[in-house]
């Protein structure tokens, strides 16, 4: 006679949390020796290996996304060199990548802010320079120059609100960049997105200086990139690692919700 076994609570518990303490070791050993590379001036190494122990399937994906780019002919709203009345009624947003990285991976992201905001006006810069050298830190002239653009398109009578996504250093940049606005007196600020970026103590006290919408930081429990304390408590943790926080579904959809808000 087949007797069919009957499941145990309190042993799937246990086994649950023996999984996440040796998960979280690992993620742990990962990010030592991410550590000892960098010391070491193996940036690029430390970079490229972290994230294939950690997130290989992501690691690939982005590979693919950045190779492909961005699919201007379905994203009608992107990078719009003239706004249609809708438009104009949207705040607009700008994703900032990080390094050695393209525009291509918010591709998951941008589609979701699409389908949910279908006239929001969104775009993106990407970086790279003429000796293929990526850097969001050393290309800030670029970024304000592209807020610049933004800024042109809508009437003097309406100040728009621009909303930032940063992704890595991407995300780090925002610092800077809210430091020349404040120089310039734009009041052109108004959501900020770090993903994977963590707002450094001395550098939330000068966001607070500054009249904004509102900061949120998005942070993966697994990315060995970013290992230093949050100052919010507007912010988003997922189960995700570095990359996987372009992907993660919860990410996406808060991230569209934020935005779409405005």
């Amino acid at each position: 006679m087949h007797v069919t076994p009957k499941f145990f609570p309190v042993k799937a518990a246990i086994h649950s949390s023996f999984c996440t303490k040796l998960e979280n070791l690992y993620v742990k050993q990962v990010r030592v020796l991410f550590c000892f590379l960098i010391e070491r001036r193996r940036i690029f190494f430390a970079n490229v290996l972290a994230t294939f122990l950690i997130e290989p399937q992501n690691a690939l994906r982005a590979a693919y996304l950045m190779k492909k780019g961005l699919d201007r002919k379905k994203l009608v709203n992107l990078n719009p060199t003239r706004l249609s009345p809708d438009q104009l009624k949207c705040a607009p947003v700008l994703f900032i990548h990080g390094d050695s990285s393209n525009s291509g991976l918010f591709a998951p992201m941008i589609n979701q802010v699409v389908r949910d905001n279908p006239y929001k006006p969104i775009f993106t810069i990407d970086l790279a320079s003429a000796d293929g050298v990526v850097s969001a830190k050393n290309h800030l002239h670029l970024i304000v120059a592209k807020v610049k653009e933004i800024i042109a398109l809508y009437p003097s009578s309406k100040t728009p609100k621009i909303s930032f996504v940063g992704h890595s250093s991407g995300g780090d940049v925002l610092g800077p960049l809210v430091r020349v606005m404040e120089e310039e007196k734009w009041p052109y600020l108004g959501t900020i997105i770090k993903i994977g970026s963590i707002f450094k103590k001395i550098e939330a006290e000068e966001f607070w200086r500054y009249p904004y919408g509102k900061i949120i930081e998005i942070m993966g429990t697994k990315d060995v990139f970013e290992g230093c304390e949050s100052h919010l408590s507007n912010k988003l943790v997922v189960a995700s690692g570095h990359l996987g926080l372009l992907f993660n579904k919860v990410v996406l959809k808060r991230i569209s919700t934020e935005i779409g808000a405005l």
